[in-house]
């Protein structure tokens, strides 16, 4: 009896020194956010502040000179110079940290998608893929520094595969040194871009998602699926003007049998374009990545202390915060250790790692282990004897369970993802603006908004797609409680349409 109360005391210390280390590698993620492109340089730096926020301050400069060519370092002091550059002058002041978080381009690395049998054993996924990529990339692993991600989804397992050479993260390395920074993490930019929007993606629909990020005469894009990267290819969409090269990316991948599902509409020049107006001329249905922020990653803008003077740019610095969270929420990920079990069901949450301890902690472990010591081992043997109430005799008593009627279930919806069209039939102006204010006060986020084709319609109609029927009671509810359609008024949405639900809003639609 005496044994089982002290393992038992020895499990519930090890939890709590297990909290007490996840919880000090959790918020180590204040470091510098260095994304340097090819003659670009971009920098926000969190410091510690009060109540687990950050102090920040940022800076970006476009450079005349490229800073590198193909993947190679040009030359370490114009590297250590742009560098230098950025930290002084940033705003509000100078950086003081001297970690570095390296955000590079995707060209700088070496990119495998693999696919890997649902049950394969830990144990067996790190050697199947040095295996394949020996084979792919015809050169010696030991040149490389890689890690990669494991995406489990629908009964599908993917292995993302990233890698660096050696001899130019040490170019890299040796430019910060001269500044007595210290690298403490690698990420590729295109895993920056895929965390700002990971939390939109349904695990049961698979989707092709462009990213753009949109900057006069500079504007590029992604392509993605449900998994994350689907190419290293950087599409330009900047020669015909933006539009017009927007559609011929978007035409460039339907020859290559890839029909896009949404798009990422990123920069802070892409405020200026309305949704529904940019959706429906460029034919793909666009989600601007400020609404998705605000949206679905509201906690970390709220970690971050920003002037109210000036308020942070998020969308200019869109690939510094996707790396701040992709540290925060992917702690495993680290080029040239890969290890342990990375597997990830449907997101990419990685295991904690190793790090140094200092003098304050190892007090604090010793101390803790000298007192549970003496609680498990030292004051059973004193045989204190305490005053002990006499227990109660319980007697059982047969409970007869009785039949109860179980009500059906709702439907589980995520109102931030659902979107929804509200065509204006009636001939009454501004009714489509108040049907959607409507649902934004009902959390609903994805909402369109135009004309019908005429404007004497005298019932409202919905369409809807097949794998959202189930929801339409709760919508229509959500929109007007008094509305009431008979089924002539509703009919099936075509799969191909980029809208879950399209409503067409008639003269019995009240205000």
């Amino acid at each position: 009896m005496v044994d089982k109360s002290i393992a038992k005391k020895e499990l519930n210390v090890n939890k709590s020194l297990h909290l007490f280390f996840l919880r000090r590698s959790i918020i180590n993620i204040a470091m510098i956010y260095l994304f340097l492109d090819k003659n670009t340089v971009k920098l926000l730096s969190l410091s510690k502040a009060l109540l687990g926020q950050f102090n920040s301050v940022y800076f970006q400069k476009n450079h005349e000179n490229d800073l590198w060519q193909t993947g190679k370092v040009i030359n370490v002091d114009l590297i250590a110079s742009a560098v230098k550059e950025a930290l002084t002058l940033s705003r509000p002041q100078a950086v003081t940290e001297k970690e570095v978080c390296l955000i590079l381009p995707q060209s700088t690395f070496e990119f495998k998608v693999y696919d890997i049998p649902i049950d394969i054993s830990e144990s067996a996924i790190l050697p199947f893929i040095r295996d394949k990529a020996r084979a792919d990339l015809q050169m010696s692993l030991s040149d490389l520094m890689y890690d990669y991600l494991l995406i489990k989804q629908n009964g599908h397992a993917k292995v993302l595969f990233f890698a660096l050479s050696k001899s130019v993260y040490n170019s890299y390395l040796q430019a910060l040194q001269l500044l007595g920074l210290q690298i403490a993490n690698v990420v590729p930019e295109t895993l920056a871009y895929f965390k700002l929007f990971e939390k939109t993606l349904r695990a049961e629909k698979k989707e092709n998602i462009l990213y753009v990020f949109y900057k006069e005469h500079e504007s590029f894009s992604y392509l993605y699926n449900s998994f994350g990267l689907l190419y290293s290819t950087k599409y330009p969409v900047k020669k015909e003007g933006f539009e017009l090269a927007l559609k011929n990316v978007i035409e460039k991948l339907k020859k290559e049998n890839v029909s896009l599902n949404r798009i990422i509409l990123s920069g802070a020049g892409s405020e200026k374009f309305r949704q529904d107006l940019f959706t429906k001329e460029i034919g793909v249905w666009t989600n601007p990545l400020k609404k998705i922020i605000l949206n679905f990653y509201q906690e970390y803008l709220k970690l971050i202390i920003i002037s109210p003077s000036e308020p942070f740019p998020f969308l200019d610095y869109d690939v510094c915060l996707g790396a701040f969270i992709f540290s925060k929420e992917n702690t495993q990920f680290r080029l040239n250790q890969p290890q342990g079990d990375k597997s990830s069901s449907p997101k990419m949450k990685l295991k904690l790692p190793n790090i140094g301890l200092k003098l304050r902690d190892i007090s604090i472990f010793v101390f803790s282990f000298i007192l549970t010591f003496l609680a498990i081992y030292l004051i059973p043997k004193l045989n204190i004897n305490l005053p002990l109430q006499q227990s109660k005799q319980i007697v059982p008593v047969k409970i007869i369970p009785t039949s109860t009627i179980k009500p059906l279930p709702t439907p589980m919806v995520d109102k931030k993802t659902l979107k929804i069209k509200i065509l204006n039939g009636s001939g009454v102006k501004g009714l489509a603006a108040v049907a959607k204010k409507t649902l934004q006060e009902k959390e609903y986020v994805e909402i369109l908004t135009g004309n019908a084709d005429s404007f004497d319609m005298d019932k409202t109609s919905v369409q809807v797609k097949e794998d959202k029927k189930a929801i339409l009671n709760l919508f229509l509810t959500d929109i007007n409680s008094l509305l009431k359609l008979d089924k002539s008024q509703i009919s099936t949405l075509e799969s191909s349409q980029s809208a879950d639900i399209i409503l067409i809003l008639g003269k019995d639609f009240e205000k």
